[in-house]
């Protein structure tokens, strides 16, 4: 009775993540964090439905089915430490850490990982894992508990890091992505230590299933309010922004608006291709969010083709000419750090006013002239290069 729950348990968490998967693949994006998310999904599948092969396999007589439940139980334990450095790699890609940082990141944190896999792949040799007996049946081995070693570290360090990460910037919804990332861990955390502790139950995939699940629903609707290619919030939210801005505004309130277009788009386009003009939008926005990333309440987006909004209210915390240092400023370190075939380079006007004084349609046409005039000009400090 138990081995059937489990099994309809594990098939429910497979059909679950399979129909995640596919709806993924139908609507998400294509960037590098889309694929990367998208093998989180097939890793999670590989271990439910290992796990499933296991319970299905368990005493059943023959060579074969022994050599298979070997097999499905080696699956099922890599795939799962497989899943933690997957998730490690997407709290790099989602908490703005360069490219190399992510890779030295992932490459460090991945050694532990290597050494338990060859570990894992002798296990049929020496039975320290998990041993499978004469009547096929599947015992834990003695050292089993390197296993719960190896996940509970490597979550304990995606957890301090994360918390360390958020903690160096300032925007509000970079701490709300980082709640987030922590609190995915929470359900699976509780399935394996309960499996840890009761001998035969099988908990971590659904856990893990649970977790992809919120996951993924905070994915769709984020879908919603963001750009596909740059992962910035859309034309429509800066439209619900500036709305809600404008329908409750505070009397001394200053609001300013930046408006950027990025120069060169169409050469970068017809030189090296769309992809090559995908990478430099994308390029664009990851700039744009380390500005905000140092800038408590500054709302970016993007406002239609090559050109990007960023907006927010002038307090003692934020400004429009720190602002637009911090832009110029991380502008020209993206260019001297990356080694891309061209440079970004942008072209900006800014306005501001007392929120009572204007209307978000002034605010635009005023910061969209000032930009168009620099465009022309190609002032020192209004184009970055």
């Amino acid at each position: 009775m138990q081995t059937l729950y489990y099994i309809q348990t594990d098939l429910a968490c497979v059909l679950i993540l399979l129909l995640l998967l596919y709806n993924r693949i139908k609507v998400a994006g294509r960037t590098f964090k889309d694929t990367m998310e998208n093998w989180l999904l097939i890793a999670a599948i590989v271990m439910s439905a290992s796990d499933v092969a296991s319970w299905l396999l368990n005493g059943v007589p023959g060579t074969f089915a022994r050599v298979m439940l070997y097999l499905n139980n080696i699956l099922y334990f890599l795939s799962s430490v497989t899943l933690l450095v997957q998730w490690l790699h997407i709290i790099c890609l989602t908490m703005g850490v360069s490219k190399t940082s992510t890779e030295r990141i992932t490459l460090f944190t991945s050694i532990p990982v290597m050494l338990f896999a060859l570990f894992l792949f002798t296990t049929p040799l020496h039975g320290l894992l998990f041993t499978v007996d004469e009547q096929n049946v599947y015992h834990r081995g003695s050292l089993v508990w390197i296993h719960w070693l190896v996940c509970g570290l490597h979550i304990i360090g995606s957890v301090i890091f994360t918390i360390i990460r958020s903690s160096r910037l300032a925007s509000a919804e970079s701490h709300s992505e980082a709640l987030l990332l922590v609190i995915f861990y929470i359900f699976p955390v509780i399935a394996l230590v309960a499996q840890a502790f009761f001998y035969g139950a099988s908990l971590v995939p659904l856990g893990v299933t649970l977790s992809l699940v919120m996951f993924c629903t905070r994915q769709q609707n984020s879908m919603i309010t963001k750009d596909a290619l740059t992962d910035v919030n859309n034309r429509g939210q800066l439209d619900r922004f500036l709305h809600e801005k404008f329908q409750n505004p505070h009397s001394e309130s200053v609001i300013f608006l930046i408006m950027i277009d990025m120069n060169g788009l169409k050469r970068i386009n017809d030189r090296f291709g769309h992809l090559a003009g995908d990478h430099a939008l994308q390029a664009t926005a990851s700039v744009l969010k380390k500005v905000g990333n140092q800038q408590k309440n500054l709302f970016i987006a993007r406002y239609g083709g090559d050109e990007f909004v960023m907006c927010g209210i002038e307090n003692w915390e934020m400004n429009r000419t720190e602002v637009l240092k911090a832009l110029e400023r991380e502008t020209e370190q993206f260019n001297r750090s990356e080694e891309l075939p061209f440079e970004i380079s942008l072209s900006i006007g800014s306005a501001g006013a007392s929120i009572t004084n204007t209307s978000a349609v002034e605010l635009i046409k005023q910061a969209d002239h000032d930009m168009y005039i620099h465009k022309q000009a190609g002032r020192d400090g209004s184009k970055v290069s």
